[in-house]
């Protein structure tokens, strides 16, 4: 090569490496100039997988790394999968508090940095079960009462309570309002759900069923009496809730 011309070396693998140059001219050799070089191997990032792919807020997810890889790797986390910011999962374990993006960056501080792929988390906020409203909370038996439920978060389901002290679902009650007509003192609740997550249930809401007045048979002495004449009524009553209410014929 002309002795004043710039030339490269390009290496096919890592490692230090001894370059030797010696110029022959008019048949005489000149001494040997030897340096030493330090070839680095480029970054490899690797593919990264996640597992559960899905999970409710709180909950931890599990990033692996599979393939071979080279250099300083950082997990890097992003919420657009655009600005990422650098994060340390404890033994490949990451709890993020909202859906993210995540990704592992390679880097050996000399050569361009491999970034592999990126993988998506869902964090799903927790549902709530909030409360019951409605009225009246005390009823005669088969009257309406309308049920609304407040403050939840999920998908609702209206519950009640039967004889054996097991809530159990009520057909096609899944809205934020319920009209039900108990016979008996019932209690009802919300079972909320969300994909990923706990179930969580509401207080109880108890709607009190008053027994109305058992009336029997209605007596009287004479059914056939001149204006004037008395008649003798004689009324059998089989149950009443509330002995002080006054009787009408």
């Amino acid at each position: 090569i002309p002795a004043d011309a710039p030339f490269d070396l390009t290496y096919s693998s890592a490692g230090q490496k001894i370059i030797s140059l010696q110029v022959a001219e008019n048949g005489c050799n000149s001494p040997v100039a030897r340096d030493t070089a330090f070839v680095y191997a480029q970054p490899e990032a690797g593919t990264l997988a996640v597992n559960p792919k899905a999970i409710c807020e709180g909950d931890e997810v599990t990033l692996t790394i599979l393939g071979s890889t080279i250099g300083t790797l950082q997990y890097q986390q992003s919420l657009d999968d655009a600005l990422y910011a650098s994060v340390n999962p404890i033994a490949g374990k990451v709890t993020p508090t909202d859906s993210s993006y995540f990704r592992v960056v390679a880097n050996n501080g000399v050569c361009v940095a491999d970034t592999s792929n990126s993988v998506f988390v869902a964090v799903v906020p927790n549902p709530e079960a909030g409360f019951i409203t409605g009225g009246p909370t005390k009823i005669c038996s088969g009257e309406q009462v309308d049920l609304t439920a407040n403050a939840t978060y999920g998908a609702i389901q209206w519950q009640k309570e039967d004889a054996s002290g097991t809530y159990v679902n009520i057909k096609n009650a899944t809205g934020l309002t319920v009209s039900v007509f108990p016979d008996t003192t019932s209690n009802y609740r919300l079972q909320v759900t969300t994909d990923y997550c706990d179930t969580v249930y509401s207080a109880a809401y108890q709607i009190e069923v008053v027994k109305s007045a058992d009336i029997g048979e209605l007596q009287y002495s004479n059914s056939n009496v001149c204006r004037g004449d008395t008649v003798y009524f004689n009324l059998s009553l089989i149950h009443i809730s509330e002995p002080t209410r006054p009787l009408y014929i």
